[in-house]
């Protein structure tokens, strides 16, 4: 809940002091929800020594810790006393976890050092030469951890999994090799139950090609929160969502195009000489040229673009390398 006052709160010649707004400020807050004031500690951060305004930050607080997200903002005008803007921002509904039994910060700290290697290390700062030595952590860590047993967290909250990157036993020779070895070493990968088979020549699902295309994001996160990003990106619409269908070559063609934001042209068929031998549904002969011309999925050896054919694993990575490329370059 807020609301703002529109009106000059620079005139007034009472020219009040901080404590005199925060005064004014605290009554308004403790009048009106009593309950929340109470449950709160201040935080102020006012910059000017005198200014127009003085905004008062207020925390709330359960079991003396800091609730992220949970405040009341209350702005007052040092010239005339008046209370310009309140904000609120308060989960009613929400339950705390007890502190009982919580690790100290020393105990958390020796558990994350053991974890994450927190050692003196030199680290290249600024310019190419410049070398410092700093303490750090050696390896990567989220940002949370769980406070009874010192397990390092997702940003859901769960117990984070450490991804790994498959080895791929059956690529060798295959025209797809340089692809896949060249996505892979970039964090880019075709989630598997055997992380050793690549498979090049089994058929891609929809869903398994927007894995791969994202993998470096978004690929262990359920369907539901996956295709809601893509359609939040433009990438695909709610009806097009069909995560066990194989995909063909024109659908693909269509998801990158609009992967490189330009599906404005791509849906403008009646620009483009397309020069394809075979028919391609007039839905799609505006990515297909498009994706033609960018060199990203190209037509067979008979000059045939083939838009119903079934995309392999192979395929898929030979054609998101070369967009990966068109994108940011090789």
């Amino acid at each position: 809940l807020n609301y703002f006052y529109y009106k000059d709160g620079a005139k007034g010649s009472q020219n009040l002091s901080e404590e005199e707004c925060r005064t004014i400020a605290e009554k308004y807050f403790k009048d009106k929800k009593p309950e929340k004031y109470a449950k709160s500690t201040l935080f102020s951060f006012n910059i000017k020594e005198q200014p127009d305004f003085y905004e008062f930050y207020y925390l709330r607080e359960e079991n003396g810790i800091i609730c992220e997200g949970n405040y009341a903002k209350i702005m007052v005008s040092s010239h005339n006393g008046q209370i310009y803007s309140y904000e609120c921002s308060w989960d009613n509904n929400a339950t705390f976890p007890q502190v009982d039994g919580v690790m100290t910060e020393s105990q958390l700290l020796d558990k994350i050092d053991a974890q994450f290697n927190y050692n003196l290390e030199y680290r290249q700062v600024g310019s190419e030469n410049e070398i410092r030595l700093v303490y750090g952590f050696i390896k990567d860590t989220t940002e949370s951890f769980d406070p009874y047993t010192g397990q390092e967290l997702s940003y859901k909250g769960d117990p984070y999994e450490q991804d790994f990157l498959p080895n791929y036993t059956d690529i060798k020779g295959s025209y797809c090799e340089y692809a896949v070895t060249k996505l892979l070493e970039n964090g880019y990968y075709l989630e598997s139950s055997d992380s050793t088979k690549f498979r090049p020549k089994e058929k891609i699902s929809q869903r398994s090609f927007f894995g791969y295309l994202y993998s470096q994001y978004y690929n262990s996160v359920d369907n539901e929160e996956f295709y809601n990003m893509l359609i939040e990106d433009g990438i695909i619409t709610k009806e097009e969502i069909a995560p066990d269908k194989i995909l063909t070559r024109q659908e693909a063609a269509k998801y990158i195009i609009k992967y490189l934001d330009l599906d404005l042209a791509g849906k403008s068929p009646d620009i483009y000489k397309v020069t394809f031998k075979d028919s391609i549904d007039e839905k799609y002969k505006g990515y297909a040229a498009l994706a033609n011309a960018l060199g990203i999925i190209k037509g067979d050896t008979k000059g045939r673009f083939n838009g119903t054919g079934q995309m392999t694993n192979g395929e898929a990575a030979v054609v998101i390398y070369r967009l990966l490329t068109v994108k940011y370059g090789s």
